[in-house]
């Protein structure tokens, strides 16, 4: 019951790589002047899927910690480090919303989008260091 939590994440991490990695394509193309191919729509269903998620691995972990432990910020530097990383994934989603919609002159937007979102990456990977400590502390008893 406990690896739900992680299966989750794990499997929302890999997309948002993915949606990130096509991304970047396009940051290439606008702000490096390289030839490459922006696969649009498919960079917002791979992002939709990846935020959301993201955002029920979140629900899901915090309720496996409520119901198995009694207090959700017991594991570590992990919950916090989710706290702290939540709004960066609702403010990615968002301006990702935002950008779907067909309207010019948004560059400092997808700019910014870009760049949360690589700071999302890096606080993901993070988290799924400290997980691992979690899951070794807690569950495995390691």
């Amino acid at each position: 019951m406990l690896l739900i939590h992680p299966a989750i994440q794990t499997i929302a991490i890999l997309i948002a790589l993915y949606a990130f990695w096509m991304g970047s394509k396009r940051a290439l193309a606008v702000h490096f002047h390289k030839k490459a191919v922006f696969p649009w729509k498919r960079h917002i269903w791979t992002g939709r899927i990846a935020f959301s998620l993201l955002l029920i691995g979140f629900f899901v972990g915090m309720a496996m910690v409520r119901i198995h432990w009694g207090n959700n910020l017991m594991t570590l530097g992990h919950g916090k480090m989710a706290l702290v990383t939540l709004p960066f994934i609702v403010a990615g989603f968002i301006m990702g919303e935002m950008l779907a919609r067909k309207s010019p002159h948004r560059d400092k937007l997808r700019v910014v989008h870009g760049l949360n979102n690589l700071l999302v990456l890096i606080l993901l990977f993070n988290q799924a260091r400290l997980g691992i400590e979690v899951y070794r502390l807690f569950v495995a008893g390691l």
